[in-house]
């Protein structure tokens, strides 16, 4: 079987024979890409940019509490630009879009049902009019805004800027309001408990006659020493007048001492009503054990209240603080370039497309077996009959 071997040369003869139709091919869909660029709708965009602000910093104090508690901190700047990105496309703020710019005027929507239209309006919305570009480098979140007027387009992306701004610090009020409601409640409860423990405490020290429980027990213990140490001494004498002196008037003396001594000394062992303030042996223990503890759940609330109320004084400036948690780096502005159609590139891509598929299509054709375009034209004919 002979087979013929075609170079470049053939190729370019092929074409240069063919050239009238690649000509007429291309001109005929170049007119048609330019009536097509002139007939569409054009576009216009509007845009604002901003950047997500991270103010753990400023509030860290009461950051800090509110993470154990599982409230929401001040959160990381992807999660704010996912937050707003997923804020803007809520259906508030779309109906309220619709609503304000007539879009079911503007998407020709036409149908009895109402929810359907303001559904139909909302799916048109995101999908021709809004966009939120977020860079995933520098999270800074774009909004664009597209439509047949650029006059519309700027007041679009004004109308969602403000939509952001409204939202961010209503919902940063809303945050700081609860911590402060949360902090109150916590301080109003220490301080209630404080002033229960303090009365506790002043009955206690009131019914058992304490004025100071550790003076009060040195003195106790130091006057039981003298006296005990004065019983020994009276009974070593005793025993002695006893073998010596039995019947002795200074004998009789030493008993009604020993006597004496031993019922002082019992006062000291018990709680003495004769003597109020002078604590006795026995309860002093107690006594001081729950003083001790009182005073120390005392000093220990005091020290969460020290602690907790400059975060208090913080959580009140962060909900009255205006600040925006993002910057507004770019303001929407009219446009001053169509963003569709785009002719130049529209008809240059058309006119290279357009030759280069009528070329490789002539090729097809004048290079295809003889057997195979009349099989072609058969099954053409056959199509058709």
């Amino acid at each position: 079987m002979n087979t013929k071997k075609i170079d470049l040369l053939d190729l370019c003869l092929i074409l240069v024979s063919n050239k009238k139709i690649i000509i007429c091919f291309t001109l005929i869909m170049s007119i048609i890409a330019i009536t097509y660029s002139l007939v569409v709708d054009e576009k216009w965009s509007s845009s604002a940019t901003v950047d997500i602000i991270d103010n753990a910093d400023n509030f860290s104090l009461t950051n800090s509490l509110f993470d154990g508690l599982g409230l929401e901190g001040s959160g990381s700047v992807k999660g704010k630009s996912l937050k707003y990105s997923a804020v803007l496309k809520t259906n508030r703020i779309s109906k309220k879009a619709i609503k304000e710019f007539d879009l079911v005027s503007y998407f020709n929507i036409v149908d009895k049902d109402s929810l359907k239209v303001i559904d139909t309006a909302i799916k048109s919305l995101h999908e021709e009019i809004l966009e939120i570009y977020l860079n995933e480098d520098t999270f800074f979140m774009t909004i664009i805004l597209t439509t047949k007027d650029k006059q519309m387009s700027k007041k679009m992306a004004d109308f969602y800027l403000n939509e952001l701004i409204e939202y961010a610090q209503d919902n940063k009020s809303n945050l700081g309001k609860q911590k402060k409601e949360l902090l109150e409640t916590r301080i109003n409860e220490i301080e209630k408990n404080i002033l229960v423990l303090s009365e506790e405490l002043k009955v206690y020290q009131e019914n058992n006659n304490i004025v100071d429980i550790v003076e009060q027990a040195k003195a106790s213990l130091s006057n039981y020493s003298v006296v005990l140490n004065e019983y020994f001494i009276n009974e070593i004498e005793l025993n002695y007048t006893s073998r010596v002196l039995p019947n002795s008037i200074q004998h009789k003396n030493l008993q009604e001492k020993n006597k004496s001594i031993t019922e002082i000394l019992k006062k000291f062992e018990v709680d003495n009503k004769d003597l109020p303030y002078l604590l006795s042996l026995n309860s002093s223990n107690t006594h001081l054990f729950t003083i001790q503890q009182k005073v120390y759940a005392l000093e220990l609330l005091e020290t969460i209240l020290k602690t907790i109320y400059p975060q208090y004084e913080l959580a009140r400036i962060d909900e009255i603080d205006s600040r925006d948690m993002f910057e507004v780096l770019d303001y929407p502005k009219l446009s001053g370039y169509r963003t569709s159609p785009k002719r130049a590139l529209i008809c240059i891509v058309t006119f290279f497309v357009s030759m280069l598929f009528s070329s490789v299509l002539i090729l097809f054709v004048k290079l295809m077996p003889n057997d195979d375009i009349v099989k072609i034209k058969a099954v053409w004919k056959n199509l058709f009959r």
